[in-house]
């Protein structure tokens, strides 16, 4: 740092930096006390003097410098050259003491970093690349593994640890508040959770934990962390967010397609989309922690954007998630949860048999209940499928068999049409829920088939004739 003291000749009292405000009790301690009830007392020492004036900042202490120099040269003239190559030998000092802290600093932050690089590849287990232990490989094949983060009604898991999981759906289709409920269950049951916001704003996201009766004291605690990222995430970030999410149980990663576009990644790429997961995911559950994806799909779509390419990464369960009655405050919500992928396939055994995606059960949360009432907080439940009975299979029938059958006629006529453009068709006369209802219907009964096609499209083709089926 330089100042206009620093240098050249003593100067001229009175042409310093600006002036500031400084009280009178500051102007007599950093002056010297050259002023003091009108009158002009002795210093300690001259030297002593300089070197306390040395020691101000010039940018914020300007004023006081330039009051020292002047009362120096009006008090004691015969002695100012000496008091301002004091003042300069002063200045050089306070330099180099403030660059020798500068580097201590510096060896510390160092130190730490590295300590906490030592810690994380001491609790992070085998590294990628090396081999494992095939006894541990063997063990590992004869426990399969089973959901144990969240729990459905009845004790049955939802999601998995050690997998990158995945939840999708449209927009304001309930996927946050069904993730933040198993969430909730977590922290409640004592287990820490990093959530990880591309979206949502804080006050939103604790706002919905309190209503899911997770107590604030725990909220004002360390086991719930929130990063609500604005920007890449660059080493100096992943440093810092690894600190957090190193000893946690679960790591929530909420819209993957914004938090690609933060680092210029397309999430139709798939190249872009392994990168993502690389940067992001796999090294968190790599080190055993169950990792939590929630995307987008297109509005009236049941696909993620580069939803393949996504599907591919996920090593866990995948959900699809469809707001059958929207969450609002007031109403009771009710939200669809089926399965796409389950790559253990230990919740796809307790999911509806069929057709992918296969209905697991229903995420409530009701506003209206009496809970509310007493609490301020809704009645919340994750109601699990249960298999029908014969008699309700049968009852399961459209309710009228005409849409049906025009259904089977419009597909044998349109063969190989997609799901869209049975929706699209303008001769049914019913609701789209009665539609899609129709077409889950004759495709359960074997009236229709599905075949994927091109670019992972599904086709619809007519089965066996429904003549017979009763209503």
């Amino acid at each position: 740092m330089t100042d206009a003291y620093d240098s050249g000749p003593a100067p001229t009292p009175g042409t310093g930096p600006p002036t500031e405000n400084f009280n009178v009790q500051q102007q007599q301690m950093l002056a010297g006390g050259y002023v003091q009830n009108g009158a002009a007392p002795l210093p300690l020492t001259l030297a002593i003097q300089a070197s306390l004036v040395a020691g101000c900042d010039p940018d914020t202490g300007g004023a006081l410098i330039d009051q020292a120099f002047a009362a120096v040269k009006r008090e004691y003239p015969d002695h100012y050259d000496q008091w301002w190559k004091a003042y300069r030998e002063g200045r050089e000092t306070a330099k180099r003491d403030r660059a020798t802290r500068v580097e201590a600093e510096a060896d510390r932050q160092g130190i730490l970093a590295d300590g906490k690089a030592l810690h994380r590849a001491r609790n992070a287990g085998p590294p990628s690349w090396g081999r494992m232990d095939p006894a541990e490989a063997l063990e590992a094949a004869s426990k399969p593994r089973e959901p144990r983060v969240g729990f459905w009604f009845g004790g049955r898991g939802i999601f998995y640890y050690g997998c990158v999981n995945d939840v999708h759906g449209e927009s304001e289709s309930g996927k946050s508040w069904f993730v933040l409920g198993v969430v909730a269950q977590e922290l409640i049951e004592g287990r820490t959770v990093t959530y990880v916001d591309f979206e949502d704003d804080g006050g939103s996201v604790y706002g919905r934990l309190l209503l899911l009766d997770v107590p604030e004291e725990t909220l004002r605690g360390d086991r719930f962390r929130y990063h609500p990222p604005n920007g890449p995430m660059t080493d100096a970030e992943k440093e810092r967010f690894m600190a957090s999410a190193t000893d946690s149980d679960t790591v929530v990663f909420d819209g993957v397609t914004e938090a690609m576009s933060l680092e210029g990644l397309n999430p139709r790429d798939e190249a872009d989309v392994a990168a993502w997961h690389a940067k992001y995911t796999k090294g968190l559950a790599h080190e055993g922690k169950c990792v939590i994806v929630i995307d987008h799909v297109p509005h009236e779509g049941d696909r993620a954007i580069g939803s393949q390419h996504k599907k591919a990464c996920i090593t866990g369960v995948s959900y699809m998630v469809v707001a059958k009655e929207p969450i609002a405050s007031g109403a009771r919500g009710a939200v669809a949860i089926s399965v796409e992928k389950d790559r253990h396939a230990a919740i796809r055994r307790e999911a509806q048999a069929g057709e992918r995606p296969q209905y697991r059960g229903m995420f409530l949360i009701d506003f209206t209940s009496t809970a509310m009432a007493m609490n301020g907080c809704p009645s919340v439940r994750f109601e699990p499928y249960k298999p029908k009975s014969v008699q309700e299979e049968l009852d399961d029938a459209p309710k009228t068999m005409t849409v049906a059958q025009v259904m089977w006629d419009y597909v044998q006529e349109n063969d190989g049409c997609t799901k869209s453009e049975i929706r699209g068709c303008r001769k049914w006369g019913v609701s789209k829920d009665i539609v899609d209802g129709t077409l889950d219907w004759l495709t359960r009964k074997g009236h229709v088939k599905v075949e994927e096609g091109s670019r992972k499209s599904l086709h619809h083709h007519v089965g066996t004739p429904i003549e017979g089926e009763s209503e």
